[in-house]
């Protein structure tokens, strides 16, 4: 019989446990997300990332938001060992690999989630057979934009839009849909993240991701994710149309 390391193993738990608390606000992920992405930032940049919803710039929220990160979020996660900080230019750099963060954040939020993502097995028949499409664009007039050509193109949709994929979360934790419109850049969390986190309950709900992004990359990563669709933007009207289509092709083949 092989010895096993209790020590090795308690200190793993330990630095679990203390990540995913140090993790455990919307601030301090956002914080992670945008340096998943980018590497390095700096706490002006974040004060637009996780404090994106305050008054102009030198209101007085954006410069509690400012302090409130310079002095706790930061040299929290500074301390975790999932950052740098420079306090003399304000700099912010990753200090782990990009791939550990995704394993984090992903922990993190599947301990959140803790399965209480409705599944579209266990819902209510909507009435009449009207099938609820869930619209995730932070540009409000291209959500509804968007919600108008869905709409029109099928009178049994009923379209929901929202800014944010957080605020998607929302949604999805209080009843389920019969489809996903996304964009890929979202503040914080990318459609890309909301995605995965739909895949965990939620294997066969369409999905089609709606972005500018030219990036081959991001497009395999969507496939990689089990994306539906993928579906970029342009100066075309017609867009809109073959998005509709496209969903709700998804939609009636479920």
């Amino acid at each position: 019989m092989n010895d096993i390391d209790l020590s090795a193993w308690t200190t793993d738990t330990d630095r679990t446990d203390a990540i995913l608390e140090g993790i455990s606000t919307s601030r301090r992920r956002r914080i992670l997300y945008q340096l998943r992405q980018r590497g390095s930032t700096t706490l002006t940049e974040l004060v637009d990332v996780v404090g994106g919803e305050a008054d102009r710039p030198g209101s007085s929220e954006r410069t509690l938001t400012h302090s409130t990160l310079f002095h706790l979020d930061v040299p929290k996660l500074e301390c975790l060992g999932l950052v740098t900080f420079d306090p003399v230019s304000e700099r912010v750099d990753l200090a782990v690999e990009r791939d550990e963060i995704d394993s984090w954040l992903d922990l993190a939020i599947r301990t959140d989630l803790g399965g209480q993502l409705v599944a579209r097995e266990s819902r209510q028949e909507p009435a009449a057979g009207n099938k609820e499409i869930l619209v995730v664009e932070d540009d409000a007039d291209s959500a509804e934009l968007i919600a108008h050509v869905l709409e029109s193109a099928n009178d049994e949709l009923v379209v929901t839009t929202v800014t944010t994929a957080e605020t998607a979360m929302a949604v999805l934790r209080s009843r389920s849909v019969d489809g996903i419109i996304s964009d890929l850049r979202l503040p914080a969390i990318s459609g890309l993240d909301l995605l995965r986190l739909v895949r965990i309950t939620d294997p066969d709900c369409p999905f089609v991701l709606f972005t500018g992004c030219e990036s081959d990359e991001a497009a395999l990563e969507a496939l990689d994710a089990d994306v539906t669709s993928y579906v970029r933007k342009s100066a075309d009207p017609g867009q809109f149309k073959t998005l509709a289509r496209q969903l709700t092709s998804a939609v009636e083949g479920c």
